[in-house]
């Protein structure tokens, strides 16, 4: 998920604790790996090799693989200037989309070593970010992200064969004319992307879906209620997937949970925090953010059954996780940064 984690919809709260109200309790079960460096997405190829990516203290793309939780070889991506989370359809590798500090997109390549193979410019609309990707092998993704050539801003879906991108283009919003994608989940042959739109002040958003063919074909645009955001989503049929946000509440920002049912989302339960990511297997599902307790923000893990919150858990060793993956069979990999400056937390659990 590709976003500043704590400061969109907190912005909106108009000077409110982002990611205010109690917190759960803490819950054993998971194990921390903490690491060097600054990273903000995950993927894993195996039951022990995730990738994780992030940007350097220059302020370039770095991608390094984990094994095992321990931080090996890091690669630097010295044309861009950020990157999406990776998408690793199997043991094989995986794919990432990032951009230049031109505004070029690019596909990177990541091989079954967990290494950076191959960085590659592509053709897409016209000032095109592309912001997320979803592989279900490593010669068929879809790609999401968005143009700004044109008021409002343009939606850009895509289907990535390994080579070459078919891009296509969707109408924004007028009343929210500035759009950003921050997450897409592909289950065989369907694809859901989730974001938001702002308005031109940028003080008011509204959370949005999109449906897609597996070959990057998109359906129709849809929104939620005035004040929320998406910006996790994971697919567990091509009928359903489940999506994780934020809603301003007053002057609180709430996490917010939704089931996307043939591409139309349930009205969204709130709960304390802020959720950045979501990984699902069949009805069981993991979502990670935020929370804040006694002036201090915390990792926080919720469990989901089928659309609706069964428990949670706090990590005092993370200040608010980013992102959250797959992990072998029936797991997760949460990652966020670490309470030490410049360092970053890789926990793993069960769903």
């Amino acid at each position: 998920m590709l976003v500043a984690r704590v400061g969109v919809v907190g912005v909106l709260a108009a000077g409110a604790l982002a990611l205010a109200a109690p917190g759960p309790a803490q819950a054993a079960g998971v194990t921390n790996f903490t690491f060097s460096g600054t990273y903000n997405e995950v993927s894993c190829l195996t039951a022990t090799r995730c990738v994780a990516t992030g940007v350097s203290g220059t302020g370039v793309g770095i991608e390094t693989v984990l094994n095992n939780g321990v931080r090996g070889q890091v690669s630097t991506i010295a044309t861009s200037i950020l990157l999406a989370a990776p998408s690793c359809p199997s043991s094989a590798g995986c794919w990432d989309v990032g951009w230049t500090a031109t505004g070029a997109p690019l596909l990177i390549k990541i091989g079954s070593s967990g290494l950076v193979s191959k960085t590659m410019r592509v053709s897409a609309p016209a000032k095109t970010t592309l912001t997320a990707i979803s592989c279900t092998s490593m010669t068929a993704c879809v790609v999401a992200g968005y143009s700004e050539a044109t008021t409002p801003w343009a939606i850009v879906t895509g289907f990535w064969n390994g080579s070459k991108l078919r891009a296509y283009r969707v109408a924004g919003l007028k009343a929210y004319p500035k759009t950003t994608i921050t997450a897409l989940s592909c289950h065989a042959t369907s694809c859901e992307v989730v974001g938001y739109a702002t308005t031109s002040s940028g003080y008011q958003q509204t959370a949005i879906t999109l449906h897609s063919s597996s070959g990057g074909k998109p359906g129709k645009l849809r929104t939620l209620a005035v004040g929320t955001a998406l910006y996790g989503v994971s697919c567990v049929s091509t009928l359903r997937c489940y999506a994780v946000g934020a809603v301003v509440k007053g002057d609180a920002v709430l996490a917010i949970v939704t089931t996307v049912a043939n591409s139309v989302a349930s009205s969204p339960t709130t709960e304390a925090g802020e959720l950045f990511g979501i990984t699902c297997a069949g009805s069981a599902c993991t979502a990670a953010g935020g929370i804040a307790q006694n002036d201090l923000v915390h990792g926080v893990l919720y469990t989901i059954s089928s659309g609706t919150v069964t428990g949670s858990q706090t990590e005092d060793a993370v200040t608010g996780y980013n992102d959250i993956a797959a992990y072998g069979t029936g797991g997760f990999a949460a990652i966020g940064m670490a309470v030490v400056n410049t360092r970053s937390v890789l926990t793993v659990g069960a769903y």
